[in-house]
């Protein structure tokens, strides 16, 4: 079933242009199709689905959908340049490293006047940023529900060991799940830790024309944890954002 956040990025990116008839590359796409499934309902004419979950196969799907295993920074490794009218991605700026080369790759690939929305979220500043998504031996630790360990923002004023310390003490964790836990907040590959700055930054010295920056505000900063903030590299940072939605227009 798709989400609320889907269907309103999708009712956004068409706000922008007309998704009918369009050719549309969709970036982090699920493995059931349903977003793509949904903006060909909406009058898109074909859409190319990209992951790199390995249950993603490379394939025709039917007339208007097919499916690539591929790295978002890789387009033009696959992808001839102008290809596609959209790019249209939900949730994936927070799974990719390198945003400036995403960025350019789905900028060769868009046709002249193409454009694109991209969002992320949580992003790392916001109050659940760290996005734990833990399988242990007896225990799942999950951002969104209430197998979250974390406290809101406790990524942002902790570190490593700091952490580990915090839930063996403060959430009763045995130590192996502590240390997955915290591997997985500050050294995961598959997490990007850009700060609200650092994504719009990159976003403003982009080839695009932002067309617009839409913002997700999650809870307010307590002043407690704000004094905290306060002493780390984020006193600058809107940390009270969670998801950024980029339009963006080559």
């Amino acid at each position: 079933m798709l989400r609320k956040g889907q269907i309103s990025a999708v009712n956004n990116l068409s706000d922008i242009s007309d998704i009918r008839g369009k050719k549309i590359l969709e970036i982090g796409g699920d493995i059931r199709h349903e977003v793509a499934n949904y903006l060909i309902e909406r009058g898109a004419l074909h859409v190319t689905s990209i992951n790199i979950n390995p249950k993603i196969k490379t394939q025709e799907i039917n007339k208007n959908l097919s499916t690539v295993n591929l790295d978002a920074t890789k387009l033009t490794s696959y992808f001839d340049t102008e290809t596609f009218d959209m790019a249209f991605g939900v949730a994936i700026l927070e799974h990719i490293k390198n945003t400036k080369l995403l960025l350019d790759q789905v900028y060769s690939v868009l046709k002249s006047e193409g454009c694109a929305l991209l969002h992320g979220g949580p992003i790392w500043t916001s109050s659940i940023g760290h996005h734990t998504w833990v399988d242990c031996n007896t225990k799942s630790y999950r951002f969104n529900d209430q197998t979250n360990p974390i406290p809101n923002w406790h990524h942002l004023i902790l570190d490593f060991d700091g952490m580990i310390e915090f839930l063996i003490k403060q959430k009763d964790l045995p130590y192996q799940h502590a240390e997955k836990v915290a591997k997985y907040i500050y050294n995961d590959s598959d997490l990007s830790r850009m700060s609200y700055l650092d994504f719009v930054n990159t976003f403003n010295n982009s080839k695009f024309k932002i067309i617009k920056i839409l913002e997700n505000i999650g809870p307010s900063l307590p002043n407690n944890i704000l004094k905290k903030l306060k002493k780390t590299q984020y006193k600058k940072q809107n940390c009270e954002v969670i998801g950024l939605k980029f339009l963006v227009k080559k």
